[in-house]
Parts: C-alpha cells; sequence; structure tokens
C-alpha cells in the first residue's frame, strides 16, 4: 500500500501497475477475491494503457483464474484465450507454462479431463526445460488431480509426493499444504484415518500461517470425515460445527 501511494504521488504509471498486481495477488491469496479482482482489473487497465505485454498477461491469468474460483467459466476462457494468444505473440515460455497450467483447471473444472491432461503435459513440459522446482510441483499436483480423479490413487499418491517434495524444497508453502490435504485425502479413501489426520492437521497448520483463510475450511471437513471414520461422532458435530461458525465469519 506505500508503495503504490508512493507511485502515485509521483505519477509513476508502471509503478502503480505493479504495486496493483502484487496487492492483487495478495488478497487474492487471503481469499478476498472481490478486492483481487478490483486490483488486477485496475492493474490490467494501465498494463494496457502503457502497452506492456508482460504485464497484460499476468493480469489477464490472474483474472482468469479468479473467475474460475468462482465458476465463472466462459468468462474464465475468453481471459484466459486472450492471455494464451498474448503468450504465443511475445515467445515467452515461463508466462506459457502458467496459462496453460489455468487453461488445464478450466478443463479440469468443466470435466474435460482428457484436454486438462494434454494443457498440464505440455506446462509440465515447459517447467521442466525450464528447471522450475516449483511449477514442476505445480503441474504434477494437477496431473494427480486428474489420476486421483480417476481413481489411480497409486499414481496420484506418487504424483502428489513428488510434488510435496519439491514444494518443500523451494520452500512453498502453499503448495506444500495443498499437496499435503491431498495425499490426506488418498488416505482416507484407503481408510487410513491416522495417516490422514496427520496429514490435514500438517496442512491446516501451513494454511493458518499463510492467513488461507477460505481453504482451512477444507482442512477442517476433512477433520470432521476423519472423527466419523474412526467411529467418533460427537467430535465429527463438533468439528463441522467450528466449520460451519468460521464459513459465517468469512461471510
Amino acid at each position: 500500500e506505500k508503495a503504490l501511494a508512493l507511485w502515485r504521488e509521483i505519477g509513476d504509471q508502471l509503478g502503480i501497475a505493479a504495486s496493483l498486481t502484487n496487492l492483487g495477488i495478495i488478497a487474492h491469496i487471503h481469499g478476498d477475491y472481490d478486492r483481487a479482482t478490483d486490483l488486477h482489473e485496475q492493474a490490467l487497465a494501465l498494463w494496457r494503457e502503457i502497452g506492456d505485454e508482460q504485464g497484460m498477461i499476468g493480469s489477464l491469468n490472474e483474472l482468469g483464474q479468479l473467475k474460475l474460483i468462482r465458476g465463472e467459466y466462459d468468462g474464465a476462457a475468453d481471459l484466459l484465450d486472450q492471455c494464451l494468444r498474448l503468450c504465443r505473440k511475445a515467445g515467452e515460455p515461463s508466462a506459457l507454462g502458467t496459462v496453460l497450467e489455468s487453461l488445464g483447471v478450466l478443463a479440469f473444472y468443466q470435466e474435460n479431463f482428457d484436454r486438462a491432461a494434454g494443457l498440464y503435459e505440455e506446462s509440465l513440459s515447459i517447467w521442466r526445460a525450464l528447471g522450475d522446482s516449483r511449477m514442476i510441483a505445480s503441474a504434477l499436483v494437477n496431473l494427480a488431480e486428474i489420476v486421483h480423479h480417476h481413481g489411480d490413487l497409486s499414481d496420484a499418491e506418487r504424483r502428489y509426493k513428488e510434488a510435496l517434495s519439491l514444494f518443500r524444497e523451494v520452500g512453498e508453502k502453499r503448495g506444500e499444504a495443498f499437496a499435503l490435504y491431498q495425499l490426506g485425502r488418498v488416505d482416507l479413501e484407503r481408510d487410513d484415518a491416522v495417516q490422514a489426520a496427520e496429514r490435514f492437521v500438517e496442512s491446516l497448520t501451513l494454511r493458518r500461517e499463510a492467513g488461507e483463510k477460505v481453504t482451512i475450511i477444507e482442512c477442517l471437513e476433512g477433520l470432521a470425515e476423519v472423527a466419523f471414520m474412526r467411529g467418533d461422532p460427537a467430535r465429527a458435530v463438533r468439528v463441522v460445527a467450528a466449520t460451519g461458525v468460521f464459513k459465517m465469519a468469512l461471510g
């Protein structure tokens, strides 16, 4: 916020756009999607005015992801397709890998799993060529979700674990938390309540530290399932009630 105020004071459009983008990313991480959308829309308008294609690519991808979160798939597709065209024009592999991954998420949500897998594989090949461990892990998680959806728990677990190792290697706590949560889901499907609980708790701890309010809910819901599996309905009800209170607090 201080940086944004400074750039506005001196009238530096590039600095303003960059600060708006950074603030939008922070708002997105904290689950404030309305604020994130507003900030990225402001940034996009400035990037277009400046003619900065890299900035436009980043804002379009972020706005597309926000549409995805809200289930606005047509809007997401439009934004991400714009982003993809700019990426191919710019010939920037990193940006291309990112938007391919976002389009893969869109295809996954629309249950077009073959298209999603193809987009994720293309993205993964780009990240491996670039040697970007964090993004390799992200692509692995996405591919793991597809095989997980199809019921291949062994392959899903292998990919989640590889991703988890890479996330830990680069210190990516959000990715680590997500991989742990997904491994907990695999454990539940194998009726391993003990291992599932350990992973949900570890994921929950990381998400609390990161201030990820929205994703904390799914960890609490996972722990409620664990309680039911262990034959402790009273505890499960308490966890469900706590989850409901948390949801209400988030609005």
